[in-house]
């Protein structure tokens, strides 16, 4: 049997959460078995992903730590390692690939590494994300969840042979799809006569939230039934509100924070929007397509890759408010338009990015990985 220590570092159940979960659901006949390490501070409460992943009755092992850098984590993390008898450990995020370094070389158990794209808060997230790319170099082997990212990390000098795409999967059992959308529409300012456009992610500057705004504005003058909100949490807050004031659109857009009734919002959106300047592969992106929302997104990362053919209308280059601007009204112009890409794209998903499809190619990359390591 394998058994497969996962580690990841979470407060929320974010999208590589989900997928990780996902995943264990999944591999449930497929004889392999999960731990799950989680990270907890010694004086906080367990987090909302650590109780999720405790309510679906997984195996998770906590790994507490007194400070941002306790060496005692190692310690923790090889013992579950020997008391499961793992045969693969996995890594999501920086954190847990350090550790799954030391526990390679302490118990020559293969690693896999997961990488899901990087974030650009502050100078110490960019130091985190160069010691990842340098672990990196060391995993047995890479998931990466588009070819972009694939041709990334190989610029970075990963060995090409490790690096292995698979892209993240969509769960129509995760939501609750054809869920009433009105009241979200009207605690946000969106009545009956309007066209609420919907951003949805962590408030970080390479989502490129600040390029919305900026090509909102635009949208407001030319279609006056627009409306936008931005939903999510994260250190740009200020500085967007600041600049939807600047702007003269506070009556326009407006900020919910971060929500879990997902699929009430979807429903309550008339057209979704990804303005990232970088990205892996979103799964606001997969989510929108399932609840048959069209999109205008940037062409960065895995995008392109999932919005081929007639999807890539709304397709726009990085950076470029105008040509954003433009793809919105557009979109905001054409009902027809946006019920027909919504239905396209709710087929593309189920049909390619299904959660046993991603969990078989996880499942033999396990094998390939064990068996390489015996060689």
């Amino acid at each position: 049997m394998i058994k497969v220590f996962a580690m990841i570092d979470t407060f929320r159940v974010s999208g590589p959460c989900r997928g990780l979960f996902q995943l264990v659901e999944q591999a449930k006949d497929a004889g392999v078995r999960f731990v799950l390490g989680m990270f907890l501070v010694r004086t906080a409460v367990p987090s909302p992903a650590i109780e999720e992943g405790k309510r679906r009755g997984f195996e998770v092992a906590l790994l507490s730590q007194k400070r941002r850098y306790d060496p005692w984590l190692i310690r923790q993390a090889w013992k579950v390692v020997r008391e499961h008898s793992v045969t693969i450990v996995q890594s999501h995020g920086y954190k847990p690939a350090f550790l799954a370094w030391c526990l390679s070389h302490l118990t020559g158990v293969p690693w896999v590494a997961f990488s899901h794209g990087y974030t650009s808060e502050n100078f110490r997230i960019a130091l985190y994300n160069r010691l990842d790319r340098w672990l990196m170099r060391r995993a047995d082997r890479v998931v990466v969840v588009s070819e972009a990212m694939a041709r990334f990390f190989q610029d970075a000098r990963v060995s090409g042979e490790r690096i292995r795409v698979i892209r993240n999967a969509i769960d129509p059992n995760d939501y609750q799809l054809g869920k009433e959308g009105g009241e979200f529409r009207r605690d946000w300012g969106a009545g009956p006569g309007h066209l609420l456009v919907g951003v949805i992610g962590r408030l970080s500057p390479e989502k490129g939230h600040a390029l919305f705004v900026r090509s909102f504005r635009e949208v407001a003058q030319v279609v006056p039934a627009a409306r936008a909100v931005i939903v999510g949490e994260g250190q740009e807050l200020e500085r967007l509100r600041s600049a939807v004031k600047t702007a003269g659109l506070e009556s326009r857009v407006k900020f919910a924070g971060h929500h879990t009734e997902i699929s009430a919002i979807y429903s309550a959106l008339d057209l979704v929007v990804i303005p990232s300047l970088s990205e892996g592969l979103p799964n606001v992106l997969l989510e929108a397509m399932l609840h048959r929302k069209a999109v205008v997104a940037t062409r960065v990362g895995g995008i392109p890759e999932v919005m081929q053919g007639g999807l890539s209308k709304l397709l726009v280059r990085p950076g470029d408010a105008s040509e954003l601007a433009e793809a919105m009204i557009e979109a905001l112009r054409n009902p027809r338009l946006r019920v027909e890409l919504g239905d396209a794209g709710a087929r593309h998903v189920l049909d390619k990015f299904s959660p046993s499809r991603r969990a078989k190619q996880i499942l033999e990359l396990y094998r390939e990985t064990s068996a390489a390591r015996e060689q």
